[in-house]
Parts: structure tokens; sequence; C-alpha cells
């Protein structure tokens, strides 16, 4: 079952994991930022991507 990311687990330089289009894919922290909705987190993938999450979003792991 997968774990979600907490607050302690998005700090820069921490790999996470996002479900997307039906895989999973690890990610790198880059930048956090409050916002209205919760936590909004900056990330890279491991081919360069930049991309931005809600943490709720985010995984420790997928499995």
């Amino acid at each position: 079952m997968a774990r979600k990311a907490t607050e302690r687990d998005v700090k820069p330089g921490r790999q996470l994991w996002v479900k997307d289009h039906g895989g999973w894919r690890q990610v790198v922290v880059q930048d956090t930022t409050p916002s209205s909705k919760g936590i909004k987190v900056v990330f890279r993938d491991q081919d360069g991507q930049e991309g931005q999450r809600l943490l709720d979003a985010l995984y420790r792991s997928p499995f």
C-alpha cells in the first residue's frame, strides 16, 4: 500500500513519488510553498522535467 508523504518528507533534496498517468514516477523535491489549498511542492524528475503538486498527491513509497 502506498504511503502518503507528510510535511517532514518535503525537504529540498528528498526523493518522493507521484502517480502520473497510471504509473509511478520518482521525483526530487526542489522547493515548497504554502498555498491556500495546502503545501505546494515543486519537484524535478529523473528526466529533468519540473512539476508541482500539492503535498497530498505525493508519496514516500508507492509500494
